[in-house]
């Protein structure tokens, strides 16, 4: 006689009686159970509802949230730190800076020849001033606006 090696499967419905009994062979067959692990599917279940999920999805969620709201307001000190130092340093807009550009752009045409050290000067000077006037209007005006504001 010819022996057919192979296995009859059942599923893992004990209720089910009438499942198939075909034989399978075994170059079908891809696993092996060997066994189980009691409780994993209440572990699973349990995280699953309630208190589980709260513990496992909502808690890393809030620190999350928490630690990118803490690095957030670390950047934001930052910033403002540096845009402080800017300010004090006289910043990009100051007056200071202005002159300052204005200065080395009229010594370059002295060094070219275009402006004499006199012209240049007193180009500096007329452009010193209507900054000092400028930025006098608009202090006035800065006042003049929080003045209305408090009315």
């Amino acid at each position: 006689t010819h022996e057919v090696s192979g296995y009859i499967t059942q599923g893992d419905n004990p209720n089910q009686t009438d499942y198939d009994k075909k034989l399978i062979t075994c170059d079908k067959v891809l696993a092996v159970y060997t066994g189980q692990w009691k409780g994993a599917g209440n572990v699973f279940q349990w995280f699953s509802q309630g208190f589980g999920f709260f513990l496992i999805v909502v808690v890393p969620c809030i620190l999350f949230l928490f630690f990118q709201i803490i690095n957030f307001i670390k950047v934001y000190i930052e910033y403002r730190n540096e845009k402080n130092e800017v300010v004090l340093a006289g910043g990009p807009d100051s007056i200071q800076n202005k002159i300052r550009l204005r200065k080395e752009a009229l010594n370059e045409l002295v060094k070219d020849g275009t402006l004499t050290e006199e012209q240049a000067s007193k180009a500096l000077e007329d452009y010193t001033s209507s900054l000092v006037i400028e930025n006098n209007v608009e202090e006035t005006t800065n006042v003049e606006e929080k003045k209305e504001e408090n009315k």
